[in-house]
């Protein structure tokens, strides 16, 4: 670990904030199990990752055009036209 995890943010922590040690036993917990990790599980996560931001992205491509349609003139009905929810 870098001087940075063992001894500054520690200390950062404990000092700024209430339960900041706890805090910062937690990342330096999180940082050593991804440095521990597998290959495949280090995979599997970034895939995890993946599939998030590319929810995301369609999420935003999806506004996107919304606005578009919208500075085009189309009224917020029709600018949502064909995005029902399907059950």
């Amino acid at each position: 670990m870098s001087f940075f995890s063992y001894i500054l943010l520690p200390h950062f922590f404990s000092h700024c904030c209430y339960g900041g040690r706890a805090i910062a036993d937690a990342l330096l917990q999180l940082a050593e199990k991804r440095r521990e990790a597998t290959p495949a599980e280090k995979i599997a996560q970034l895939e995890e990752q993946r599939g998030g931001l590319i929810a995301k992205r369609l999420g935003l491509e999806k506004k996107i055009k919304e606005l578009e349609m919208r500075a085009n003139g189309a009224t917020r009905e029709e600018s949502m036209q064909g995005q029902e929810r399907r059950r």
